[in-house]
């Protein structure tokens, strides 16, 4: 249940206010103030008598002093508690506040002492009101009443009254038990009144050492309250420095610089995760040993740096050392001293950093710039002998600028040539290593763009049978102009003409249909021993910027080295069809089959999936030879290869065998998938009619033998072997029929 609370806040900042009525209400108050900032508004809420205490909680009002306020308040109101609530004022002020008269003092930012100690003055007050009470049980009148006004007046406290009550009682019994005479009257009363008198001095001086003591009281808790405060900071400080030294270990143990600490007598105290991997050496071998002798230098050095370590400077140097395995280090070296806690040097700290690059590349730059400063004097004389040359012939003068000149174009027209060739080589030795077309067009486009960075382009390659011109690559933003895909060969000027096209947006001229969306635009035939492979079609991106007579003699070397190349590529890959096809059927040939059969059942195992093999023989394949001839024969072999290619998969493998035998390599095929598929070609061959030299051949019939992965073998030379028997033995039951291994 709330305690109701009325009290009298001097205060101007509303912020502070809102803070100390909420610390009261947490100490189950229910608060009821007033609010004064002014010696009037004090003085007019003092004067109501309805507050139980008084709260001045800024000691730097306008007009008004703390010392005032306490003034004001024990004229008008000496029996209410008052407390100091300050921010500003400090201990000693403070202290002198509680001796003119205040009760306690409270710091604003340590609002939790508030609450206590209003409670314990409260208290205090409640308890000498309940004494007043119980003492006002008997009525005052005369010369009492007016003692006891007297005493108010003095702030007596109870011990004081009761001395001083004392002293009346036997000032009193004076009067009664003696019977003096009126003429000694004035004795007696003056005696009484010293009496008096000294029992009042004792009351002052009892009333003087309690204040005293409550002074003290007041003295000790903010000596005491400052102590803890100082405590707290000094823990605050430890934190910082004990957080500041863990994020100084760390940056230690993860910087790249190698740091060493050592101490007066060279002892490694600090050798961080950069020292052990920059001279080799692990932390445990040499913490708490000492510099191994290969990074402490000559002993000059190691005077002079012991002599460093006892003055306050640092020094930075480049120094030559060895690793722990023997091998030469250059390290830029920053020394400085270390102190202890009085100040005094008791080591020092090393930070080391490899610049063994740096010094090897300021070695080859001052190589460089002795070079170039010999070059420069032979540039210096031969530039002298050519101005006494320009002194002594005016008019040759300005030719040998000329030539001069002309000498730069030309070093630079040299250089880009460098370059070019550089280029050249590098791209034909790529081209080289490509065994497949396919390889070679990225490889093309790559070099294309070095070649021609400020155009674009294609490649075109000629399709003889079919007349047709297609683009195999391009480079460059292509996409801003249309670059025609496929063409007839009639349909550029190069390829008809035979030789290189160009065409310029400030020259009229005959004009491809490949090329009608560009102003201007090169074609450049790629022929090569008589054949001619395709163009080279370089196009501009800006008209004012096209290709000039150097770079139009680079685009025909580049169109000539294209054409080599590409020759190269399509002999390598006819001879590699030659290779691995039949001549006849143009199927592969048999060598190539048994590759490809152990890579596929490789993969099936490797996949846990089946693999079937076909073998196919022609039946009464000898009488097509003897009847018709060898060239009949072949015929027939080529219409069935031919009609095989048409009842294969992409990832089927059909090839020639032998003779007229053939064989299918079926991968991830089942039995039932195989044999459907075997039947399928022994049906359909069937209707094939073979002409030659004017009549028909007649029908050719097939034998067929199929084995499948893991099934019937688990290797590729087994299921090939108990393929062919199957074949035979549909041989030997008839002909023209499809013979499972298993069955």
């Amino acid at each position: 249940m709330s305690i109701p609370l009325r009290v009298l806040i001097i205060e101007d900042n509303d912020d502070d206010l809102v803070l100390i009525l909420r610390e009261l209400r947490r100490g189950d108050y229910e608060v009821s103030h007033e609010r004064a900032q002014t010696e009037a508004e004090i003085r007019q809420a003092l004067a109501r008598n309805s507050l139980q205490a008084i709260l001045c909680c800024d000691d730097g009002l306008p007009h008004l002093s703390a010392p005032q306020v306490l003034e004001i308040a024990k004229e008008i109101a000496p029996h209410l508690p008052f407390l100091l609530v300050s921010g500003a004022m400090n201990i000693d002020n403070a202290i002198e506040a509680v001796k003119a008269g205040a009760d306690d003092h409270i710091p604003k930012d340590n609002l939790a002492r508030l609450v206590p100690v209003l409670q314990r003055e409260l208290a205090e007050k409640g308890r000498i009101e309940q004494i007043a009470s119980k003492g006002e049980t008997a009525p005052l009148t005369g010369s009492w009443r007016s003692l006891t006004t007297i005493l108010s007046a003095l702030q007596m406290g109870w011990i004081e009254i009761t001395i001083i009550t004392i002293g009346a009682i036997i000032t009193t019994v004076l009067f009664i038990e003696f019977n003096w005479s009126e003429r000694l009257e004035w004795v007696h009363s003056g005696t009484s009144l010293l009496v008096f008198v000294i029992f009042i001095g004792l009351a002052m001086g009892a009333r003087h050492g309690r204040h005293v003591g409550s002074k003290r009281r007041a003295e000790i808790e903010m000596r005491a309250a400052q102590l803890t405060e100082e405590i707290a900071k000094r823990e605050r400080i430890e934190q910082t420095l004990t957080e500041n030294n863990q994020t100084f270990r760390a940056f230690i143990h993860t910087t790249p610089l190698a740091v060493i600490s050592l101490s007066l007598d060279r002892k490694v105290q600090v050798w961080n995760a950069a020292a052990e991997r920059m001279f080799g050496w692990k932390q445990e071998k040499v913490i708490g040993k000492l510099m191994p002798p290969s990074l402490e230098g000559a002993p000059e050095e190691i005077v002079h740096l012991r002599d460093f370590a006892k003055r306050d400077s640092q020094i930075d140097m480049e120094v030559t050392r060895h690793r722990k395995d023997g091998s030469p280090i250059d390290l830029s070296l920053s020394i400085a001293p270390l102190r202890n806690a009085q100040g005094r040097i008791n080591g020092t700290i090393l930070v080391l950093a490899d610049i063994t690059e740096r010094k090897r590349a300021d070695t080859q730059i001052l190589k460089l710039n002795r070079d170039l400063e010999t070059h420069a004097r032979e540039m210096k004389i031969a530039n002298e002998q050519l101005k006494r040359e320009s002194e002594e012939r005016i008019e040759a003068g300005q030719v040998l600028h000329d030539v001069n000149r002309q000498l730069t174009a030309s070093v630079d027209e040299l250089k880009e040539r460098t370059r070019q060739m550089q280029l050249l080589g590098e791209m034909s030795d790529a081209l080289q290593a490509c065994s497949l077309l396919n390889d070679a067009y990225p490889i093309i486009s790559h070099f294309l763009a070095q070649f021609f960075p400020a155009n674009i382009g294609a490649l075109y390659l000629h399709d003889p049978a079919r007349k047709l011109v297609e683009i195999a690559t391009t480079w460059g933003d292509v996409k801003e102009q249309y670059l025609e895909t496929i063409f007839t060969s009639e349909d550029c000027w190069a390829l008809r003409r035979g030789q290189i096209h160009h065409v310029s947006a400030d020259k009229d001229g005959l004009r491809c249909k490949h090329a009608q969306h560009t102003s201007s635009y090169v074609c450049i035939p790629m022929i090569a021993q008589g054949e001619t492979l395709g163009i080279l079609h370089i196009r501009e991106l800006n008209p004012h910027s096209f290709l000039d007579a150097t770079e139009l003699r680079l685009a025909i070397t580049v169109g000539d080295q294209l054409s080599l190349a590409l020759a190269n590529l399509r002999l390598r890959d006819e001879l590699r069809q030659q290779a691995i096809r039949d001549p006849i059927t143009k199927l592969f040939n048999r060598r190539y089959m048994e590759e490809t059969l152990i890579r596929e059942v490789s993969r099936a195992e490797r996949n846990s999936q089946p693999l079937s093999v076909i073998m196919i023989d022609i039946d009464h394949f000898k009488e097509f030879n003897d009847s018709f001839g060898h060239e009949a024969g072949d015929l027939v072999l080529q219409s069935l290869a031919k009609f095989l290619s048409t009842r294969v998969r992409g990832s089927d493998v059909a090839c020639r065998y032998g003779g007229e035998e053939f064989t299918l390599i079926l991968p991830s095929a089942t039995l039932d998938l195989a044999r459907k598929r075997a039947e399928q070609i022994r049906e359909g061959i069937q209707s094939i009619q073979v002409k030659y030299g004017g009549q028909t051949l007649g029908p050719i019939t097939l034998s067929l033998g199929v084995a499948v992965f893991p099934d019937h073998g688990v290797t590729g030379e087994a299921i090939l072997q108990l393929a062919d028997a199957a074949l035979y033995r549909a041989k030997q039951a008839g002909r023209n029929r499809v013979v499972i291994s298993s069955e």
